[in-house]
């Protein structure tokens, strides 16, 4: 056997070991690495899956509390009911209270039963959401159990049985799309390898002295892509063949390192958008759990007063003067007819009337605290419509001219009547010549109203807000800016854009001491943008105080967007 055939016969053995361990590496890196995919996306489905029972659950046992507390187990069916019927993977759903007894189920049939499993003694005693296996209709699935409390304490639980149908669904579906890529991808390794040992029999066939140099470096840049260094260029010199050959290979390298650069974009993108899901769904749920807290607090007044105004009221003796009809009462026990009108000088008849005998002052009491929930009920729905109606197409302005003075005058009482009992200073401009505006004049007063009332709200008392409007030239284009500027808790430099996102709270446990929905700042921008105009926040930093400014065109139709 010649130097040339064996050099010829190392060559093509050498190359094809290393074309095989190349090729094998790839394979099994692309296959671990689509396994590890396929783990990591019934994972993902799955803890989504609990985050959406968890959150279910917990909204489901808040809005059962006022009903429990009130007995009103008609309306806890229906929201039981509401809770499977608009959610298919919800298999049923039920309430037990602390012995274990079912109060209400989505199936009438089964309330008074005994829930089965260990999930409602966790749930109580660690009053949190717990989730766990369970048999929904001889199929594995998921119930979470939410603590109910009533009145501060426990009550029971609420539980959701979830079916797992479209989780295994979904995992399935990516299972088999996943393993159609590892089948692609192996083969796409195959036929790359057979095209490398294919060129390097070729060029074996023209081998010459100057064989063996082109061959080590074609071999050292094949070990250098195998070890990950998918950068590396392989340049070979020598007849067409092989540098046909190292182009080849550098295709391939080529390749391999678009489609991991690929793949880690996709990564990249698919964590920057779980990233954003998770903090929505976190803003969400925290929106969800202070407009639920809002609401029980009015609706809870709402529902005891009444008992206190009706108990005050009884049926009771009143003399009654058919002469002059007017009705009296007296202490003495006396039989009808043998007591006299005072005015009229004549018998007078007993009758059996509805008497008030409880304390005015008290009343009044109990009439206000209605007056007061349900201003505040209307104010919550009120930002909850506007949130919901500016939010789509439906939002439509009704222009009108409109004096700026008077609508200073409409807010001025209601401002001032909420800084008053707090011990907070206002201050508004006045206007000594008209200053006419073309806009909605109702939009424009909520506008002001919500942020003259989070100044109040957010500044201590002792604190001062004060109200400015002025004329000004923007863009070459006749703007009026208004401003509210406050003493308060002031606003860090991320939050001076942040404040005006849907759902954000700056702290949520100081707007849930606070009270309100925290929608305020965002209806407030997308009706100064309906406007054409802009709205920004000011502030030194936390207990500095803070500004909050907005310019509307001074004619319809103009737009501040761009301006400084």
């Amino acid at each position: 056997m010649s130097l040339r055939t064996q050099i010829l016969v190392l060559l093509v053995v050498l190359v094809a070991a290393g074309v095989a361990l190349t090729g094998g590496t790839l394979v099994t890196w692309f296959r671990t690495d689509l396994n590890n995919e396929i783990e990591a996306t019934a994972r993902t489905l799955r803890e989504e899956l609990v985050a959406k029972g968890t959150a279910v659950a917990l909204n489901a046992a808040l809005a059962s509390e006022a009903a429990i507390e009130g007995t009103d187990f008609v309306f806890l069916t229906e929201i039981l009911s509401s809770t499977v019927t608009n959610d298919p993977e919800i298999a049923y759903a039920f309430i037990a209270n602390k012995t274990g007894r079912i109060a209400v189920h989505s199936d009438p049939a089964k309330a008074g039963s005994n829930a089965e499993g260990g999930l409602q003694k966790e749930a109580l005693a660690k009053n949190k959401t717990i989730s766990g296996a369970a048999q929904i209709n001889g199929q594995p699935g998921l119930e979470v159990a939410a603590p109910v409390n009533v009145g501060g304490f426990p009550w029971g639980t609420l539980h959701l049985g979830i079916q797992l149908k479209a989780l295994n669904q979904a995992i399935e579906t990516a299972t088999v799309a996943t393993r159609a890529r590892v089948v692609r991808g192996t083969t796409a390794v195959g036929i790359a390898a057979l095209v490398v040992l294919v060129a390097v029999l070729v060029v074996g066939v023209f081998l010459s002295k100057r064989t063996t140099r082109p061959l080590g470096v074609l071999l050292a840049g094949i070990a250098k892509i195998r070890a990950g260094s998918l950068e590396h260029v392989v340049r070979l010199g020598g007849s067409r063949e092989f540098v046909a050959l190292g182009m080849a290979v550098n295709e391939l390298s080529n390749e391999l390192r678009v489609r991991t650069k690929k793949v880690q974009q996709n990564v990249t993108k698919l964590h920057e958008a779980l990233s954003g899901l998770k903090t929505a769904t976190r803003q969400r749920e925290e929106f969800l759990a202070n407009v639920s807290h809002e609401l029980r607090t009015p609706l809870n007044a709402i529902l005891a007063v009444p008992h206190h105004l009706v108990e005050d009221f009884q049926q009771g003796p009143v003399l009654h003067c058919k002469k002059c009809d007017n009705y009296f009462q007296t202490d003495r026990a006396e039989a009808s007819g043998t007591q006299l009108c005072p005015d009229c000088k004549v018998p007078v008849a007993t009758e059996i009337r509805l008497l008030f005998v409880g304390n005015a002052n008290d009343h009044v009491h109990f009439i206000q605290r209605l007056k007061t929930s349900t201003a505040t009920m209307r104010t919550i729905v009120r930002s909850l419509v506007d949130f919901s109606r500016l939010g789509g197409q439906g939002a439509q302005l009704q222009r009108k001219k409109v004096d700026v003075r008077t609508l200073i005058d409409t807010v001025r009482g209601a401002i001032v009547d909420l800084a008053k009992p707090a011990d907070i200073r206002t201050y508004f401009p006045k206007l000594v010549l008209p200053l006419v505006l073309d806009v909605d004049d109702t939009m424009l007063s909520q506008i002001l109203l919500n942020l003259l009332g989070n100044a109040v709200k957010f500044t201590p008392a002792g604190g001062a807000v004060s109200f400015e409007v002025e004329p000004k030239v923007d863009q070459g284009r006749k703007v009026v800016e208004f401003r509210v500027t406050d003493t308060g808790v002031g606003l860090e430099k991320n939050q001076l854009e942040a404040v005006f996102k849907d759902f954000y709270q700056v702290d949520s446990g100081h707007t849930r001491a606070k009270g309100g929905t925290g929608l305020g700042l965002s209806i407030a921008k997308r009706m100064v943008e309906l406007h054409g105009g802009r709205i920004w926040a000011d502030s030194a930093g936390l207990n500095q105080g803070t500004t909050f400014a907005f310019r509307l065109p001074a004619e319809a139709g103009g737009s501040t967007a761009s301006g400084s």
